[in-house]
């Protein structure tokens, strides 16, 4: 079996899926696990789901591999749930955060990386592709208040944050949900504290985009805990 063909077992549950597909003959191609119902959809013809890392009420983000690469291969695969696009609105933001995204992480190192796959998947959903990190949320640094990172790691990630940021609001963006779950840590060559900055969906364009009307990203909108106080005026 080449690597684009269908998986002889599930990613998830393991479930032989050639014995599925020879008794659903009528099927040309299973596109979930009869057994656990993982997506076995290769994405954009060269992604294959492995599995889910997140679910949330927008969608899932799952770990892909990249079936034509042996070496660096591993992806992550944002999911957006159809219904959840239904409104021309919303499928311009999501278009915008690929864009947005995008277009940043090529000009800052510190702003992960978005590829050019991207689209919708027919009866399944929107979907684009980002680099897969391995590393943790600043919010694992913060959680024993007896045991808060030293001052000089602090200003290690806010200097590399503060990088991030110049670049998006060099670029015409404000971020709207800086929050600890969105600075991830990864380990890059000597550096175990990288900053990687994620998650553009409610990115606010200033007037240089053109977009001050999307309804998606107007009002309040953020994380209320983490949110300035004039948003609540």
């Amino acid at each position: 079996m080449s690597a684009g063909d269908s998986p002889q077992r599930c990613p998830q549950c393991k479930a032989d899926v050639e014995r599925m597909s020879r008794a659903m003959q009528d099927i040309a191609e299973l596109t979930f696990c009869l057994k656990c119902h993982f997506p076995l959809l290769l994405i954009a013809g060269k992604y294959r789901l492995q599995k889910i890392l997140d679910r949330g009420g927008f969608g899932e983000i799952y770990l892909a591999h990249h079936i034509n690469l042996k070496r660096d291969f591993e992806r992550v695969v944002k999911i957006v749930k159809k219904d959840i696009l239904t409104d021309s609105s919303m499928r311009k933001r999501f278009q915008r955060e690929i864009h947005v995204t995008s277009l940043l992480s090529s000009e800052n190192n510190h702003i992960v990386r978005i590829y050019d796959d991207f689209g919708e998947i027919p009866k399944f959903g929107y979907f684009y592709v980002m680099e897969y990190l391995e590393g943790v949320p600043l919010t694992r640094l913060l959680e024993d208040p007896q045991h808060l990172p030293p001052l000089p790691l602090i200003f290690h990630i806010f200097r590399q944050l503060c990088e991030a940021m110049e670049a998006a609001h060099h670029a015409g963006i404000v971020h709207r949900d800086l929050k600890p779950d969105n600075i991830f840590l990864v380990k890059r060559k000597n550096d175990p504290y990288f900053v990687k900055v994620l998650d553009f969906g409610i990115a606010k364009p200033l007037d240089r985009w053109g977009e001050r009307s999307v309804v998606a990203t107007q009002g309040v909108l953020g994380t209320p805990l983490y949110m300035a106080p004039e948003q609540w005026d």
